[in-house]
Formats: C-alpha cells, structure tokens, sequence
C-alpha cells in the first residue's frame, strides 16, 4: 500500500501521539483491507499502529473493508487529509495519488479530458471535494516533479 510516510516526520510528533495513546487510548480504530496471503494491509493508522507498539500494546482497534486498489489508496489520500496538520508536499503527493486514481478510473491520459459521468475534469473533483481551486490543485500536483531538497 502506498502511504504518507514523510522522512521527515519528527519524533516529537510519534511522541505526542504515543503520549495521547498512553492518556485515553486509540480514539480511532485503524482501517485495514485484506491480503491474499490471509495477512491485512493498514490503509490508515500507521503512526497509532507506530505509537501503540511502542507502548507494548499487542491489540489495537480495527475496522477492515474490502477495498480494491484504487478504492484504498483514495481512502488513504482523504484520511490524512483529516489530520491536523499536512505538510504541503504531502499534499501534493496525496493530490497527485488521487489524481492518478481518478484519471485513471476512466481511461483519461489528460486532465483536460472530461469523466462521462460527472463531466467534470478530474482536477475539478478533487478541487470540488477538497474545498480548493482546479487551479490550486493543479499547482499542488506540480510540486510533486520538484527535487526532493526542494520539497
């Protein structure tokens, strides 16, 4: 599974979530999807699932769905959108991911190309259900072809 997992997430943040893990317990359960291979695949909840094994925890709440690929990676990119805080470049990345889903959902090679069903173009639906602009969301997607020292 694809996940945000930014290199460079400080330990103050793992810190404050093991803290509130520690004074009311996981709030949220994690999503997972199941594998194959009889093994689940966490789409949300990485950092509580981080913070819970550091405080020994060997059970933790879950709730699991059957979701294809595209379906899990969407579910991913609008959890962490719920976070607090979300570096721009993670942004970026999660815009793009779900760009990508989308376009592809359809066929599409273009954005420009517009989804039969909505008639809108994919940039206009992630700006529609993101509260941004098409044109915001399109600047966000470009970061992602920055150099990693830039972003």
């Amino acid at each position: 599974m694809f996940f945000f997992k930014s290199d460079r997430v400080s330990s103050t943040l793992i810190v404050k979530v093991v803290q509130s893990i520690k004074r009311y317990g996981i709030l949220n359960p994690l999503i997972t999807r199941p594998r194959p291979d009889a093994m689940y695949e966490i789409i949300s909840g990485h950092r509580r699932k981080f913070a819970a094994e550091q405080l020994g925890y060997r059970k933790v709440p879950v709730i699991i769905r059957a979701l294809q690929d595209d379906e899990a990676v969407i579910s991913m990119v609008d959890s962490n959108f719920q976070r607090e805080r979300i570096s721009p470049s993670e942004k970026a990345f999660a815009y793009k991911m779900k760009y990508d889903v989308i376009k592809g959902k359809t066929g599409r090679r273009k954005c420009g190309q517009i989804d039969h069903h909505s008639g809108k173009k994919s940039i206009e639906i992630i700006g529609a259900e993101s509260g941004e602009s098409p044109k915001q969301i399109q600047r966000y997607i470009k970061m992602t072809d920055l150099i990693p020292e830039l972003l």
